[in-house]
């Protein structure tokens, strides 16, 4: 009996271990794309940051605003609707860092 509950324990954590890297790949389209975007906060402006991700077509789900650890810097953090395409995503990059006031655009 003791044999059959270390096979049955070994087998569990096989298939979890295999099962887990194929769900992040079927399931990886509905993760939540986070962008974050540093800002100067004299320069920038939150309505012209807003209207470029709108112009994009990606939808904001959530939008965190943070103070920086440098003086007169903040960060922006935005979840994007879940699924949203790649190529979207890479075009709002390039749409903020032209934007007067953006330091630096992470995914």
């Amino acid at each position: 009996m003791f044999v059959a509950a270390i096979s049955a324990t070994a087998l569990v954590i096989v298939i979890l271990a295999l099962v887990k890297p194929l769900e992040n790949r079927l399931f990886r389209r509905q993760q939540t794309r986070r962008v974050i975007v540093l800002i100067d906060r004299q320069r920038a402006s939150l309505a012209h940051i807003e209207a470029e991700i709108e112009a994009t077509g990606l939808t904001i789900r959530e939008m965190t605003l943070r103070r920086g650890d440098a003086p007169g810097e903040d960060s922006i953090d935005f979840a994007l609707q879940r699924g949203a395409p790649r190529a979207a995503v890479a075009d709002l990059i390039s749409r903020l860092q032209t934007i007067e006031g953006v330091r630096g655009v992470t995914v």
